[in-house]
């Protein structure tokens, strides 16, 4: 007999709260994100349906502006911390200065970090202490209301 890999229905849950876990910079990381004078208010917790959930998921705040059009300042993104290493989505990376959400890509043939077309933002070229953490799947807008990032 062969285990079944997906739950029983009865076994999904119908709606999740995960908090939010801190603050990801849409800008160069020259700075701890602290520098932005920005915080996380209280504790803030999001409502997701068992369709929107993703166990491994992770919930940040964007500060800055150069991924705008892409993610917002002020979006609370969800992140899927087991794909880290996408090539079509916003990632978020690990940096000394805190987390930083930006693009794959290439910059005169050099894989890069990329911020959304029309920022003023550089390339990222030099990777030492980057890490990826994830890709940013959804925005969130209110209890039970997101928006797919592809």
């Amino acid at each position: 007999m062969v285990a079944s890999l997906f739950l029983p229905r009865s076994s999904v849950r119908s709606s999740y709260i995960i908090p939010v876990s801190g603050i990801i910079q849409a800008s160069a990381p020259i700075c701890p994100v602290d520098d932005y004078g920005c915080e996380i208010e209280g504790d803030i917790q999001i409502m997701l349906r068992g369709d929107q959930y993703m166990p491994q998921a992770k919930a940040y705040r964007v500060v800055g502006e150069s991924m705008s059009g892409i993610v917002e300042h002020g979006d609370i993104v969800l992140v899927d911390t087991q794909d880290a290493f996408n090539t079509h989505r916003p990632c978020v990376f690990r940096t000394p200065n805190g987390y930083i959400v930006k693009m794959r890509g290439l910059h005169r043939g050099r894989f890069a970090l990329l911020s959304a077309p029309g920022s003023n933002v550089p390339p990222i070229t030099d990777m030492t202490d980057v890490y990826p953490e994830g890709s940013a799947y959804a925005k969130y807008k209110r209890p039970y209301i997101i928006h797919r990032i592809s």
